[in-house]
């Protein structure tokens, strides 16, 4: 059973119309007298919006063929030998049949060991391909997807999944005596001669977010804050959200460190 939750097509996505949104709002408008988590919730409840708006969603593809050198499609391509074959069943024709068959057999070997090369020497950079090559070649899949919650309703969300396997498995723990914890010393930061924000800070930040990671538990992903970071830019710095209090909270929230 597939997954209910919805994946959305980052790369084909109008992110120039969600831009054009996030312009026509009236910001210090539509947060006066909210307070900073009231504004970054509403923050991300908008953006989540657009996206169902004007992102595509996910379909589900025929897994794609492999490719083939242009010399091994050539070989392939002679396989009338065969069909010579099959008409005049001679000896000479099954000759000539298994020569072309066993080099294209060679060609095709060759071309999945250059291919397998060539995705371990990318790991470094690349460790999103490796892992998903190494999943291809699995002869068992086992993919949890949908689970069945206590009160007999199926799961619907990655987040509920995650709950069902935790409410299963903690009965395995250790139940720790928390009227005997250890103190810990807190320790007072002073931010104000450490941090200064700017436009350019922040447009830097989300220019250098890389678009092949997964969004994180605000589900904002880091493809819609590079490709409007011009625009996000402007409302974090120029609304309510422009104090250095509530950018703490803000890049906290959007898994920038500064």
């Amino acid at each position: 059973m597939r997954g209910a939750q919805t994946k959305y097509n980052y790369h084909k996505g109008d992110f120039v119309a969600i831009q054009n949104s996030l312009q026509c709002i009236n910001w210090n408008e539509r947060w006066k007298d909210k307070s900073i988590s009231e504004m970054w919730c509403d923050l991300v409840q908008l953006l989540q919006e657009q996206v169902a708006v004007h992102v595509p969603q996910k379909q589900q593809y025929k897994k794609k063929r492999k490719r083939l050198s242009s010399r091994t499609q050539r070989l392939i391509k002679r396989s009338a030998a065969w069909k010579k074959y099959c008409l005049y069943q001679s000896g000479r024709n099954w000759s000539e049949y298994k020569k072309i068959r066993n080099e294209v057999n060679h060609s095709v070997r060759k071309d999945e060991e250059f291919h397998r090369k060539r995705i371990f020497k990318s790991f470094k950079d690349r460790p999103k391909k490796f892992y998903g090559f190494m999943r291809n070649t699995q002869t068992v899949k086992d993919q949890v997807t949908v689970l069945k919650r206590p009160d007999g309703v199926m799961t619907t969300s990655d987040q509920e999944v995650a709950d069902v396997f935790s409410e299963y498995f903690k009965e395995v723990y250790t139940v720790e005596d928390l009227s005997n914890m250890p103190k810990v010393s807190v320790k007072d930061y002073n931010w104000d001669d450490a941090i200064c924000f700017s436009k350019e800070v922040v447009l830097d930040k989300l220019q250098k977010l890389r678009t092949d990671k997964s969004p994180g538990p605000d589900a904002l992903h880091p493809m819609l804050l590079k490709e409007c970071a011009a625009k996000i830019r402007l409302v974090v710095l120029e609304s309510g959200l422009g104090l250095e209090s509530g950018l703490k909270s803000v890049f906290a929230g959007l898994g920038l460190g500064l």
